[in-house]
């Protein structure tokens, strides 16, 4: 699986939204069944997140457009979305991914990670890609001494 578009949701913008003003005031896991992670991200002008994988096989990453300029993608595998404000972009975060800001203007969206549909809890089980970049760190002589 690599991106469901729904922007069925731009309908329901309100729930999205009381979810970010929970997500700034109660920890997520106490608050909202299934959330792992909620916060924001900005993407600069003129910028592009180089392709990587996340390491969370049992969750679903949510991106909700919140500012969104043209010429502002998403590539999941091999599908490529362009954000729109009010609408939600949802994918894998184990698969590689990576995102542009072509724009003179920031690109900002809530970000939700929540624990796919069937299943009780998150894993701790860590991709083979995410663990591959992590020994590579691990190898690499310490530069901030």
């Amino acid at each position: 699986m690599t991106i469901l578009d729904l922007s069925f949701f731009t309908i329901n913008r309100y729930i999205l939204y009381t979810v970010l003003f929970s997500a700034l005031f109660v920890s997520p896991s106490e608050q909202i069944p299934n959330l792992t992670l909620a916060g924001f991200s900005r993407l600069a002008p003129h910028t592009h997140i180089q392709p990587h994988t996340g390491w969370a096989k049992n969750e679903f990453r949510l991106h909700l457009g919140l500012v969104v300029p043209e010429k502002c993608s998403l590539r999941v595998g091999q599908s490529l979305k362009h954000w729109q404000e009010g609408d939600c972009l949802i994918f894998e975060d184990t698969t590689e991914h990576e995102a542009w800001n072509d724009s003179d203007l920031p690109r900002a969206v809530l970000l939700l990670d929540f624990i796919k549909p069937g299943l009780e809890h998150s894993s701790d089980e860590i991709s083979g890609d995410a663990l591959q970049y992590a020994m590579g760190l691990l190898e690499q002589p310490n530069t901030y001494v």
